[in-house]
């Protein structure tokens, strides 16, 4: 069922021998512990294709670890290829593991990712240790990063404990205790499989919701929406639930299912998984207050909070902060057309820059789109508005916990446009800025999405070169920043004091669809 790998001819006799040995277990009451309510003939099938799944990936490894790797636990420990302590932390999410589709990769793909970022030094770590390193300053080594996966489904677990057990990885699944506690379901893990799971060593456990894991109407249209992240229809009472109703049932929700899975598994459950990576910023109504409220609850439960983001969403990395302790943990899912090597070049391209840092766009050192798409073409990273779009930005990844520097660009505007150069930059609604217009600079932040201009100048003699080459500078030095172009100078000693760090971008912009157009040719930052 489960076994893809080329070596599978290789083990056939072991197989035979295994199916021989899974009948001795396959009496009825056994079967019902271990397995839950799927058929005898599922539960041996999903038993005996892990077997080969465990002996063909040991032997495709080399073999050494064969036995150990298919018939007992490894600690999840491995030793790192770095001598580097972690600034910041990468979490992986997966949902099943089997037919390719819009959540799901192959076993092969998964298999070949993993052992991609086994071979390139990344070490998988336990949920205690990331929250330490998070809130407490506990060191990791660098290339450390968490693995996860949602919904507890067979296809999270049958196909990935045997790479997990050669590669001496660990792993967390993140349980619906509505569909597993008890028998379990065709598609879900029973609680039977859970303490193999759990018995193993490789394997912890959170909490993906009770009741909250699906859909549900929004308003009288019907239209849905993730049921934990709205406020939901009561349609026999013809109106929306009120905000008291909805902040009770989000609590039932969440501490019921924690309950429920430290009640039946006899651990501790401190970590969730928001159903669909939503937590109130797609929420239907109210957005910001339903987030809140969503936040407050899930912080006065767990310990953290995991959701996913998309692309231009961010940091791909979590970066610890002193001023707060962190709560909302944001995974990368690879896609289905992620390739091993496009896996590993992602996380390599998030990990924390030194300074000074130098980069003349010759290869791609991970500048991701935040608005618009940006495109690293002919030593070039090229920034066009779309037909329908106003402008175009762009940061780089890995640069989110730099706090004071000089950062200089060279450019060159194809249209005229204004353009901004980013700092402190520490996602789209927080970071600070040299704002470059035809008639202004301006020195602006942005906290909690509020714009502010704090300092600026006005003069129309300041224009923007066209097809010319350019270089602007921005400086960051505790609240003090300053923007310079040409023979202008801006500067401000009121930076808002929530942005004491961040990472660096451009943004360019126009009043009209489809105008803006930049090229940025060298991007400099030095240390102050």
């Amino acid at each position: 069922m489960y076994a893809t790998f080329d070596y599978k001819k290789i083990t056939t006799v072991a197989v035979i021998t295994l199916l021989l040995a899974g009948s001795v277990y396959g009496t009825f009451g056994y079967k019902e512990s271990r397995f839950g309510s799927v058929s005898l003939t599922d539960a041996l099938g999903n038993w005996a294709g892990q077997q080969v799944l465990y002996l063909s990936y040991a032997l495709k490894r080399g073999g050494s670890n064969l036995f150990a790797s298919a018939f007992s636990s490894l600690d999840g420990t491995a030793e790192t290829y770095s001598s580097r302590t972690a600034r910041a932390l990468p979490v992986l999410v997966y949902h099943s593991i089997g037919q390719e589709g819009e959540y799901s990769i192959s076993e092969d793909q998964f298999a070949a990712q993993m052992e991609a970022l086994y071979d390139a030094g990344w070490r998988t770590i336990t949920l205690g240790q990331f929250e330490a390193f998070m809130n407490q300053g506990q060191p990791l080594p660098e290339r450390s990063f968490l693995l996860t996966f949602d919904d507890g489904a067979k296809e999270s677990y049958y196909p990935v404990d045997p790479v997990l057990s050669v590669l001496g990885y660990n792993a967390v699944s993140f349980i619906l205790p509505k569909y597993s506690i008890g028998g379990g379901t065709h598609y879900y893990l029973s609680s039977g499989e859970i303490e193999a799971m759990l018995e193993s060593g490789r394997w912890e456990i959170g909490s993906h919701g009770q009741d909250s894991h699906e859909f549900a109407a929004l308003d009288e249209t019907g239209v849905q929406g993730a049921k934990l992240a709205n406020r939901i229809w009561l349609n026999e009472e013809g109106r929306i639930e009120t905000k008291e109703e909805f902040g009770n049932r989000v609590r039932n929700d969440l501490e019921t299912s924690k309950h429920n899975l430290k009640n039946e598994f006899n651990s501790e459950i401190d970590f969730f998984a928001f159903p669909f990576g939503e937590f109130g910023q797609l929420s239907h109504d109210f957005t910001e207050a339903v987030r809140n409220d969503i936040e407050d609850i899930t912080r006065s439960i767990y310990k953290m909070a995991f959701y996913q983001t998309w692309e231009g969403e961010g940091f791909s990395f979590n970066y610890p902060r002193s001023d707060k302790a962190a709560f909302m943990i944001k995974r990368v899912e690879p896609k289905p057309s992620t390739t091993p090597e496009e896996l590993v070049q992602k996380l390599e391209n998030g990990l924390p820059k030194d300074l000074p840092y130098s980069d003349d766009i010759s290869v791609d050192k991970g500048w991701f789109s935040t608005w618009g798409k940006a495109n690293l073409s002919d030593d070039v990273l090229k920034m066009k508005a779309k037909e329908n779009e106003t402008g175009v930005a762009a940061v780089l990844d890995g640069s989110g916990d730099w706090q004071n520097y000089r950062i200089q660009m060279t450019i060159q505007s194809n249209s005229n446009s204004g353009f901004v150069v980013l700092v402190r930059y520490q996602d789209n609604q927080n970071f600070a800025g040299c704002n470059f217009g035809n008639g202004f600079i301006h020195a602006e932040d942005t906290v909690d999405g509020n714009r502010r201009v704090i300092n600026g100048v006005r003069d129309p003699a300041i224009l923007i070169p066209t097809d010319q080459t350019l270089t602007v500078e921005a400086i960051v030095n505790g609240r003090n920043i300053e923007c310079r172009l040409l023979d202008y100078t801006v500067g401000t000693e009121f930076l808002d004091e929530a942005l004491t760090d961040g990472g660096v971008g451009i943004k360019v912009w126009d009043e009209t669809v489809g105008v803006a157009d930049l090229d940025v040719l060298q991007v400099s930052v030095e240390s102050l």
